[in-house]
């Protein structure tokens, strides 16, 4: 056997085993780091925004995420500026205003009833619509369709209530019109207070759901529901804005480099 064929069998036999167990090591701790990594990602999750023992918690989150598919999710308005507007009686101007932030191009109506209105669970709206078959979002129909707000005794009681009660009936409307056959049931109106959330009357909701339905939290039931709920649209608005500005920075570096590119191109060409 020559020198070069031994060298060969000597570096074959001890090395390639050491290669394997060096390869076998490497991908094991890069399945435990990963592992680790996403175990600590949900553990991170869960300090965010701790999901309560709670049953009805699960379909909350089902909820939200239909909501979020459908509509998802705007950044907050500044409803402070519109209290004023409330307190002089330009309700008008402010219900034009809410129309606007929700993208709804129809004109509102206002009516006003001084009787109160009691529903078959007991509850006393404080607002109401009556909706039908509403056109496709964004379709020259809906652009016309008719839309009249009925308001009952208590619903201007605080300028913040006023928001949220037509933040939430409008929202029966954007709802609708994205997706047909919705029922008036209770679900609905669950929906269409997320629907309010996200679309970023977040503030104007938590200080303005408390006489909405039986003196309870909206159509959620109780203020640590709420809570949760808030947290949960402030959560994932940060999420939503942490990728919006990674999506903008790398656009700017490419656009650089694309710039780069072509002024050397020029260069060259003269």
């Amino acid at each position: 056997m020559d020198i070069v064929t031994s060298t060969f069998l000597i570096g074959f036999f001890v090395f390639v085993p050491v290669a394997i167990v060096v390869i076998y090591s490497a991908k094991k701790i890069i399945k435990n780091h990963k592992k680790s990594s996403a175990q600590f990602d949900s553990k991170e999750q869960k300090k965010k925004d701790p999901l309560p023992p709670d049953e009805g918690y699960s379909s909350i989150e089902q909820e939200i995420q239909e909501v979020i598919w459908w509509i998802g999710v705007s950044e907050p308005v500044n409803t402070s500026a519109m209290f004023e507007d409330v307190l002089d009686g330009r309700e008008d101007k402010v219900v034009g205003e809410i129309a606007k932030q929700l993208s709804l191009p129809m004109k509102v109506t206002i009516k006003k009833s001084s009787e109160e209105k009691h529903g078959k669970d007991g509850s006393c709206p404080l607002a109401e619509v009556s909706i039908g078959n509403v056109p496709k979002f964004g379709s020259k129909d809906f652009e016309n369709f008719p839309c009249v707000i009925t308001y009952y005794p208590g619903y201007n009681s605080k300028p913040d209530r006023f928001i949220y009660v037509t933040a939430h009936e409008l929202c029966h409307y954007v709802l609708h019109s994205l997706r047909p056959g919705l029922l008036d049931t209770n679900k609905e109106e669950r929906l269409t207070d997320l629907a309010v959330i996200f679309s970023g009357f977040e503030s104007a909701y938590r200080t303005g759901w408390d006489s909405c339905v039986n003196g309870n939290a909206g159509y959620f039931g109780d203020e640590q529901k709420i809570e949760y709920i808030c947290k949960r649209y402030k959560s994932i608005l940060a999420e939503r804005r942490i990728k919006f500005e990674n999506y903008a920075q790398t656009w700017k570096v490419n656009m650089e480099k694309l710039n780069r590119s072509e002024r050397a191109k020029k260069q060259k060409s003269r």
